[in-house]
Parts: structure tokens; sequence; C-alpha cells
């Protein structure tokens, strides 16, 4: 649920983002518009622009996860980044 009207289940302004379709070559924000393609250079982004949030669309990530302290990690976005049940079809997210 949107409760800030920021077009996203969530808070857009404290958060990274992270698509099978995103880039990790030149990305310094891992936006919304602009997501990084894997997690930890999604976090790693995150901790050098202060944010807390990274938010992760649907898809199957390879190459595991090193969960950054304090960083709180996010699925359940579909490659519009609504937000549902993990379980549901488009929702999904594998690593």
């Amino acid at each position: 649920m949107d409760n800030d009207c920021d077009g996203i289940d969530g808070k857009i302004t404290t958060a990274v983002f992270v698509s099978v379709s995103g880039s990790d070559i030149a990305n310094l924000v891992c936006t919304k518009n602009q997501p990084c393609r894997t997690i930890d250079y999604a976090q790693d982004t995150a901790v050098v622009l202060g944010l807390n949030d990274v938010y992760i669309s649907a898809g199957v990530y390879t190459g595991g996860v090193e969960l950054t302290t304090g960083m709180d990690l996010y699925g359940g976005y579909s490659t519009t980044w609504e937000r549902d049940s993990n379980e549901l079809a488009g929702h999904r997210v594998t690593f």
C-alpha cells in the first residue's frame, strides 16, 4: 500500500532498487527508473547514498547475497514496482 503517495509501497526516498533487467555498470543511483542488477551492488550503493532499504523486483538473482548490517531488503515487487505476496506469479524473488 502506498501510504505516502510517492508511487510505491514503501518509501522511495530511503531506497535503492534492483531488477534483473537493471545494470550495475556506471549506476551510481539505483533508482526505480534506473535499477541496479545485483542485490550486493544495490546494498553498496545504498550505503554510499546513506539509504537503508533495498526494493527487489521479481526475478531470479544468481551469485548469492551478502547482507549488509543495517540494510533492509524487500521483495514481492513486480517489474512495474507494484508490491504483493512473493508467492504470486510476477512477484516472486529468488536468490
